[in-house]
């Protein structure tokens, strides 16, 4: 089984649906309000926006809501349709997206990331916090355990960030260290809004083969 399709039926007991790829799609796959949005960035940037719509659209379809324009808001997340929640992620040659019907799941925050990325110890000072850099101390795996981290908490914003309206640095949040099952979680350092208290905890989920790792968090 490819690792898409182990993310999508794992994912499909949750009431969630992915569609993933490494084949990125045309600028013709995309609509013209969407286009118009994208014109001016670099051919790199308008392929990964191209194809983290297609993946969108083509998981949208498998819950029988078919080819619309996903328009950025304010912050360059998409606009869902009424009643839907979703996340688009890419990384270097993955290109992924989830959706689900608010009925079942209210939000939902994913990330995908290739292990040969090099976070540099510059930017792992603004990503890890004091108990996460002693957790790394502890570990023989260290760079899958950065890698998990970052896209956890990378997750995790995508999620919040459509309720809570507001950024935040990812100091505010901690992932615990994980057990071999699949599993992690995130503990709030400080508020975040009415439904997001310091100390709350929140599960995700993480998926990886040798070459990737996606996480996901729903609520």
């Amino acid at each position: 089984m490819s690792f898409f399709n182990e993310i999508q039926r794992g994912l499909r007991k949750k009431n969630i649906s992915f569609t993933g790829t490494h084949i990125p799609k045309p600028l013709s796959s995309l609509h013209e309000n969407e286009k118009n949005h994208i014109s001016s960035a670099i051919h790199k940037r308008q392929i990964e926006f191209a194809t983290g719509r297609w993946c969108a659209r083509e998981a949208l379809k498998k819950i029988n809501i078919e080819d619309i324009a996903l328009s950025p808001g304010s912050a360059g997340n998409p606009i869902w349709p009424s009643g839907i929640c979703g996340s688009i992620t890419h990384s270097n040659g993955a290109y992924c997206a989830a959706v689900s019907k608010k009925d079942h799941n209210t939000a939902i925050g994913i990330d995908v990331e290739n292990h040969q990325r090099i976070i540099s110890p510059k930017a792992l000072g603004y990503i890890l916090n004091h108990d996460e850099y002693k957790w790394l101390e502890k570990t023989a795996q260290r760079k899958k355990i950065e890698m998990l981290i970052f896209s956890g908490k990378e997750a995790f914003f995508k999620m919040v960030y459509p309720i809570v309206k507001k950024q935040f640095y990812f100091d505010k949040v901690s992932v615990l260290p994980v057990k071999n099952t699949g599993e992690f979680s995130i503990v709030l350092n400080s508020d975040l809004g009415k439904s997001f208290r310091k100390g709350s905890i929140f599960n995700g989920y993480y998926f990886l083969n040798s070459s990737w790792i996606l996480t996901v968090m729903w609520l």
